[in-house]
């Protein structure tokens, strides 16, 4: 089973996956997937150890095989990760971020009172991925008639 799992495919996550990781853990912590051609570590530790050796694992890439990089801080490595980290967690202190609940909660609403009116949705593209989205539309200005054009997603 391990061995023919496609990583990128979302649909063993909807499953309890706990059993999955619990496995690859035990018997392979390092894992390429040659049909999602991306590679999965398992153990914490290791994973630390990853993000410690930009020299040896790079992020500069795309984050996704066959994607086109993008100067997004999912694809940097230090310093210039570090950077840009500190300017964006300055907005994301826990004051700054309790501050924001009543516009989240908003916006949540707004996002599941569409959704409600669907007959079916595709949560990752409905929900999930736009809230972040609107909440950053909202603090950057954008008006709420724009936040279609953040997304980029499909609706309904």
């Amino acid at each position: 089973m391990i061995q023919e799992l496609n990583l990128l495919d979302g649909r063993w996550y909807a499953d309890d996956p706990h059993a999955i990781w619990d496995d690859f853990r035990r018997d392979t912590p390092v894992h390429y997937d040659p049909v999602g051609q991306v590679w999965g570590i398992f153990k914490h530790a290791d994973v630390l150890a990853i993000e410690k050796d930009p020299k040896a694992f790079s992020s500069q890439r795309a984050p996704r095989p066959h994607g086109v990089h993008l100067p997004m801080m999912i694809s940097m490595d230090d310093p210039e990760h570090q950077r840009r980290r500190s300017l964006v967690s300055r907005g994301f202190t826990p004051r700054r971020v309790a501050d924001l609940e009543p516009t989240v909660r908003r916006l949540t609403r707004q996002i599941l009172d569409e959704v409600c009116a669907l007959d079916s949705c595709d949560f990752v593209w409905d929900v999930a991925a736009l809230l972040p989205l609107h909440v950053i539309a909202e603090l950057l200005g954008y008006e709420p008639d724009m936040y279609d054009d953040c997304s980029g997603g499909p609706k309904g």
